[in-house]
């Protein structure tokens, strides 16, 4: 049996609702990523981050580690002024 298009669409109206958007999304950077913009290596970088050079990073699960951006924003702010 053949649905028509007006039901079909109909089904997505009741099925597929936009996700809420929060108005603020967290930036969080990934080791790579953040060497780049900081423009040293990924080894570097881990080695800050042993040494407590620059914030500590989050390990979200195995093999996921991030560095919350506004910390990093907050570190970058505070060593341009010194």
């Amino acid at each position: 049996m053949a649905t028509k298009p007006t039901d079909i669409q109909a089904v997505r109206n009741r099925c597929i609702q936009p996700h809420p958007v929060p108005s603020q999304v967290a930036r969080q950077y990934r080791a790579a990523e953040l060497a780049n913009s900081l423009g040293v290596s990924v080894s570097t970088l881990w080695r800050w981050n042993a040494q407590g050079r620059i914030p500590k990073a989050r390990q979200l699960s195995p093999g996921v580690t991030v560095w919350d951006g506004e910390e990093i924003d907050a570190w970058l702010a505070s060593h341009k002024s010194a």
